[in-house]
């Protein structure tokens, strides 16, 4: 920072400093201007404490009595829960008739068995003995990209150049 923008800044904040201070001191002030406190005639005074005192008795008389007994908590006869059958469910295809809304005879229970899949067998072949294989011109390209570090510096179109 330069030492004249420091200045600057320091300039502004002091002035800032400076009119806060003065408005404190304006808000807070006991001068001369200070309103004198207002004289209130004495019957206002006595009126007031007059009803402060009623509000006083209303309230020691409400400390002094019990408060009203709580009514009684009201019984009733148990109530009856019917019990409820287990629900059943059928299968049905899409064709079949739907049967009757009700039906007294429970449909008959079908038995759900478990079938475990059979287990997978995946064979291994041992790796196989490497080939004699004749290269071309275009695959003896690769191998020498790989000698050099895995890249040639060219396109890979089979071309000698660009």
């Amino acid at each position: 920072m330069h030492r004249l923008h420091a200045v600057v800044i320091s300039l502004l904040l002091a002035g800032a400093a400076v009119a806060g201070a003065s408005a404190a001191f304006r808000t807070v002030s006991l001068g001369p201007t200070a309103a004198k406190p207002a004289t209130v005639p004495e019957r206002v005074v006595a009126a007031r404490r007059a009803k402060l005192d009623r509000w006083s008795a209303q309230l020691e008389h409400a400390r002094a009595s019990r408060p009203p007994a709580l009514p009684k908590v009201p019984r009733f006869a148990p109530v009856v829960v019917p019990t409820v059958p287990a629900t059943q469910l059928a299968v049905r295809s899409a064709s079949a008739p739907r049967p009757p809304a009700r039906t007294e005879a429970a449909p008959p229970k079908q038995a759900v068995t478990y079938v475990q899949a059979p287990p997978k067998i995946q064979y291994v072949q041992p790796p196989a003995a490497p080939a004699q294989t004749t290269t071309t011109s275009h695959e003896s390209e690769h191998e020498s990209d790989q000698e050099d570090g895995g890249y040639a510096g060219g396109h890979d179109d089979g071309g000698e150049g660009d």
